[in-house]
């Protein structure tokens, strides 16, 4: 046992790591608990803070903050209806020269590598916005048989990815007040969604 600095230090593996871990991040972590994290402008470039999980308790992000990350605020499952357009996002922080790639997982096919469309069904397509954190995958006239998982990966090693789920159903339309309506020839109606 000995003393370093203003610490007792013991030196059993638990009191090394947490000296360490006091030491490395023990003066940023009060400084930024003082500011206020949406006036920081390193977020806006996909910078998280270690400190936001370990105050908050939260588990976001999903990798290593030094990697590319998910944001599951904004990768969610998507319910499309028959013959409509289905929209599936991913947004993935500090993604550095790595690149994103949609596969559809029913049949291991790869739809999309960045912003270039793999598959011959041209129904699907990739868009990314320069310097956007979110990678889409757009697919038109969606069929009840395009529902599935699909999976948003990254080109890292090992791959990490994300796992959206896509329904797609076909409209109802029903009419509030019974199986049957009648109407007086020319008479006024007002149709609603609920």
């Amino acid at each position: 046992m000995g003393i370093s600095g203003c610490f007792l230090v013991s030196y059993s593996p638990f009191w090394f790591l947490l000296s360490v871990l006091l030491i490395v991040v023990g003066p940023q972590r009060h400084k930024r608990r003082e500011e206020d994290p949406s006036k920081d402008p390193r977020a806006s470039f996909g910078t998280y803070s270690m400190d936001k999980m370990i105050l908050d308790g939260s588990t976001f992000p999903h990798s290593t903050p030094n990697g590319p990350y998910f944001d599951p605020d904004h990768s969610k499952n998507v319910t499309s209806v028959t013959g409509g357009r289905a929209l599936m996002n991913c947004r993935v922080y500090n993604l550095g020269n790595r690149t994103v790639s949609w596969i559809r997982l029913s049949d291991v096919n790869l739809l999309t590598v960045g912003r270039y469309t793999y598959t011959s069904d041209l129904r699907f397509e990739g868009i990314h916005q320069k310097y956007s954190p979110d990678w889409k995958l757009v697919l038109n006239e969606a069929r009840i048989s395009d529902s599935g998982l699909y999976e948003c990966q990254v080109s890292t090693t090992p791959h990490i990815s994300r796992i959206i789920s896509l329904v797609v159903q076909d409209p109802k339309t029903t009419f509030l007040g019974g199986p049957e309506m009648y109407l007086d020839t020319s008479s006024m109606v007002n149709l609603t969604c609920v």
